[in-house]
């Protein structure tokens, strides 16, 4: 009989305490709400052989796909989904079983993993036996939109693995409003229709410039009237969900010649955490360190909603990449950045946030020095 590798349960994990405690955003085989915002979050796959033979020396790739797409691997610098450091996991670390698969157990099959591939020489998956593997992941933001899909699975270059089960996520991305402060209009030959050629807006906070891509927009009367309404338009943000839509907008045409200015726009952007600064700064001189990295850690949980913390770039007035954390749970827990890095000279401070109503509490934070 031939290996029958089979991909039969999994299960999202929340990034606290250990491998073999931490928490689960849904039940097992149930694909939870994308609740978390951007954190780094845990996948647990089992590995299970029913062909009755004995499967040795076996990896694990982790891969997703993108609404539908192909299948991709899940490497430290995918787009969409990547591999990174989890509070919860030791890289190249056993996993215990956690998941309800069935014969023997491998339990030194090296199935924590924070590159994306696991296993290898010890993970040896018995006749009719099971082995678990678990990544630490997150989302990156700047690839993705309300409503993609990411479907997950792994695959395996030693044997055929069949996906009885599929995690996925949908991305969920609030929304909030903002105004264009600048815009260049083109009008073909003065018609009742034409196109926004370039734009920059703000927003009231985040990521706050961006450009628009592609407008319509009609005239009432091309020939009396120097106001109009854009109809649909489409737009970038340099970071978070990067595409969105005007819902009105109104502009001016100086001398029905063939350019002219938006005066006022309504948009809507992904809704940002509200943050204030917490503990004394902390000022990098990277000739005092040498080769080391930081992370961001904190103590914090949720009483209502969802709370964030960030490293907060005091001198740039800006958040440090990578650094957001967050959490819906109401019990205290310990969350652990990647790997963030830093510039020399610069002062560094805690923030702790949230979005309107939502409310939590924390017990403190520091920066944590491999």
């Amino acid at each position: 009989m031939a290996v029958n590798l089979r991909g039969n349960h999994f299960r999202f994990g929340i990034d606290s305490g250990t491998e073999s405690t931490h928490g689960w955003y849904a039940n097992e085989d149930v694909n939870p709400s994308h609740t978390w915002a951007f954190a780094v979050f845990l996948l647990r796959f089992n590995e299970q052989e029913t062909g009755g033979t004995a499967a040795p020396n076996t990896d694990a790739q982790a891969r997703y796909r993108k609404n539908g797409g192909s299948w991709t691997d899940i490497t430290t610098t995918s787009a969409n989904v990547k591999a990174v450091a989890a509070v919860a996991l030791t890289n190249g670390g056993n996993c215990t079983k956690r998941l309800s698969g069935t014969g023997t157990f491998e339990s030194t099959g090296a199935g924590q993993c924070e590159d994306g591939l696991s296993g290898g020489n010890n993970n040896d998956i018995a006749i009719n036996g099971c082995s678990e593997t678990e990544y630490g992941l997150q989302f990156v933001q700047a690839d993705l939109a309300d409503g993609d899909v990411i479907d997950f699975d792994f695959f395996s270059p030693d044997w055929t693995v069949t996906m009885d089960v599929f995690p996925s996520i949908t991305i969920s991305i609030p929304n909030r409003r903002g105004q264009v402060s600048w815009a260049e209009l083109e009008l073909p030959n003065a018609p009742r229709k034409g196109q926004v050629s370039w734009a920059e807006f703000e927003t009231p906070d985040a990521a706050r410039k961006g450009q628009l891509s592609w407008a319509e927009f009609e005239l009432p009367d091309a020939t009396t009237d120097r106001k109009g309404r854009i109809s649909w338009a489409e737009f970038e943000l340099p970071e978070g969900a990067r595409r969105g839509q005007f819902s009105w907008a109104e502009f001016e045409i100086p001398d029905y010649d063939k350019s002219g200015q938006i005066s006022w726009a309504e948009f809507e952007t992904p809704t940002p955490p509200s943050f204030v600064l917490y503990g004394t700064p902390f000022k990098y001189e990277s000739a005092n360190w040498g080769t080391v990295n930081f992370y961001l850690e904190v103590y914090m949980k949720a009483t209502t909603g969802t709370v964030y913390a960030r490293l907060y770039n005091v001198t740039t007035n800006s958040e440090v990449p990578d650094s957001l954390l967050s959490t819906v749970l109401t019990s205290l827990i310990r969350l652990r950045s990647t790997a963030l890095t830093l510039t020399n000279t610069h002062e560094y401070r805690i923030q702790y946030g949230k979005v309107g109503a939502d409310a939590g509490e924390f017990l403190g934070g520091k920066l944590v020095v491999i």
